[in-house]
């Protein structure tokens, strides 16, 4: 059974913390004011959010199968099902991101560098968060992953 609070709350805070890297980085593209403009950092921001929630998506799918205490094989189907969703979430995020740069660079009159720059930063800021609150708000974590509590 999926455990629907705990994979709302997970988005939450994922959208939360995009929120906050949008506030940040918009502020760190008005500081530098470099070759970036403000709409195209939030131009990448918002896209690499839409990426974000998209490669959550596999997980939502997967997850109405959790378990909630059956047999060893339904264990074990349970648990590579959750590996399997997992990895497709981080497939999507990397084809997102890589559309994303190249869609960027094809619009875009922004070098190279400072657009992967840009991207890559927030595919990794991304990543380790949906990563963390994953493993934080997971049910079936071990007892040495004792965080967010």
């Amino acid at each position: 059974m999926l455990d629907w609070p705990m994979f709302a709350r997970m988005i939450g805070l994922v959208l939360l913390a995009w929120v906050l890297g949008c506030c940040v980085s918009v502020a760190i593209a008005a500081f530098f004011s470099g070759s970036v403009g403000l709409r195209e950092v939030f131009a990448i921001a918002v896209l690499s959010g839409g990426v974000g929630v998209a490669g959550m998506l596999p997980f939502s799918r997967v997850a109405s199968r959790m378990l909630g205490g059956p047999s060893i094989a339904e264990v074990l189907a349970g648990e590579l099902g959750r590996f399997v969703a997992f990895s497709i979430g981080m497939m999507i995020r990397i084809v997102g991101t890589v559309a994303l740069f190249l869609l960027c660079r094809y619009h875009m009159t922004t070098g190279t560098t400072q657009l992967a720059a840009w991207v890559l930063g927030w595919y990794v800021y991304l990543t380790i968060v949906e990563v963390a609150f994953f493993v934080c708000l997971s049910p079936h974590k071990h007892e040495s992953a004792d965080c967010c509590r």
